[in-house]
């Protein structure tokens, strides 16, 4: 793929568009598969459209015009013809051919209903919305943050204060739970009664020595 135009192939057709402008359109061989006629059909039937010779209205578009699509640095050899005078082909071969192809008119039906589809989100002003962005699966869950606190309960902390903690790591985690997790923080404070140790400084110092 060239940094200039974009291809891809769909069930034989060549598809392509110019990275910079967004023009678009097909190559020769991929417009004939799509009409259900031959490569050099195609051909012939463009020239004598630009030179006006084909008196037929579906056609009129390309007299004089240059139909090709060109873009700075072309993909290889592919003669790519722009969209819109893929379309004037392909309702010729589905409308106005002495034999018109099916599989041309099932072309027309889907760009059809892709242009239609493109012209009414114009008029009602849609937009496409934006992709949500992904959350951060490096984030803990709450499950996570238990998990880490559950090895505390072990340990002479009062279950309160362990709780609390749980509590403040889960509001950093999850901003949106914050209200909540302020409103629990308080039941829990009303309980919390921290028992009072008469004992001196030097005491306290003491036990604390021994353990």
């Amino acid at each position: 793929m060239s940094n200039e135009i974009i291809r891809t192939v769909e069930n034989g057709v060549e598809f392509f568009t110019v990275t910079k402008t967004g023009e678009s359109g097909m190559s020769v061989s991929g417009l004939a598969v799509m009409c259900g006629v031959a490569h050099q059909t195609v051909n012939e039937l463009l020239q004598k459209s630009v030179e006006g010779k084909l008196d037929v209205e579906s056609l009129k578009p390309l007299q004089g015009k240059e139909f090709e699509l060109k873009a700075k640095h072309s993909y290889k050899n592919a003669r790519i013809i722009a969209d819109w005078a893929c379309g004037c082909v392909i309702e010729y071969y589905a409308l106005d051919a002495r034999r018109t192809k099916a599989s041309a008119k099932q072309a027309l039906r889907l760009f059809r209903d892709a242009g239609i589809r493109v012209f009414i989100q114009k008029m009602t002003g849609w937009q496409q919305p934006q992709p949500q962005p992904e959350l951060n699966a490096t984030e803990p869950t709450i499950s996570q943050i238990e998990s880490v606190f559950a090895g505390l309960y072990k340990f002479p902390i009062k279950t309160e204060l362990i709780e609390s903690a749980k509590l403040s790591a889960i509001a950093r985690t999850i901003p949106s739970l914050v209200p909540s997790v302020e409103e629990a923080k308080r039941l829990l404070s009303s309980t919390l009664v921290i028992e009072e140790v008469p004992m001196t400084p030097t005491e306290v110092g003491v036990e604390i020595a021994k353990k």
